[in-house]
């Protein structure tokens, strides 16, 4: 009997993803030989300092199982957080959905960095929005627009 428990705990998906903190990257500095941030078209100053960014891991999701042991071991030692996987995604999001929207997210944050960054310069810009996907007879969904901005 015991050693079907411990099968299960091993070989069992459970739908719960794992958080954990990621690696740390210092903005201001360089990511594998080329700068984090690099503007061009503008007078830029030397900096000096750091502006650290924190990621976060993710383990399990859509494509993903995570284990009954692997949930159980982050439960006991606290350094992992554990979430139920339909707390972030529908029940029938595909692995393909998470990294297209993933995508989506990456461009859509750059873009609107470089609109605050416009902002701050007093230099116009014009918003446009997308509409990547409508589902019919569903809720809003996050990620389905996003904002572009357009930089003379």
């Amino acid at each position: 009997m015991t050693y079907i428990l411990i099968a299960l705990a091993v070989l069992l998906p459970v739908p719960y993803m794992l958080q954990l903190p990621g690696p740390v990257f210092n903005t201001l500095g360089d990511y594998q030989d080329k700068p984090m941030i690099d503007v061009s078209g503008a007078k830029t100053y030397p900096t000096s300092g750091r502006i650290d960014m924190l990621t976060v891991a993710v383990s399990g999701g859509p494509g993903r199982d995570t284990y009954a042991s692997q949930a159980l071991g982050a439960l006991l030692h606290g350094k992992e957080t554990v979430i139920p996987t339909e707390a972030y995604y529908p029940l029938d999001t595909t692995r393909e959905d998470v990294t297209a929207s993933n995508a989506v997210e990456m461009s859509s944050s750059q873009d609107v960095a470089v609109a605050a960054a416009m902002g701050q310069l007093d230099r116009p810009y014009k918003v446009h929005l997308l509409v990547g996907d409508v589902v019919p007879d569903s809720p809003p969904r996050r990620n389905c627009a996003r904002a572009i901005g357009s930089f003379p």
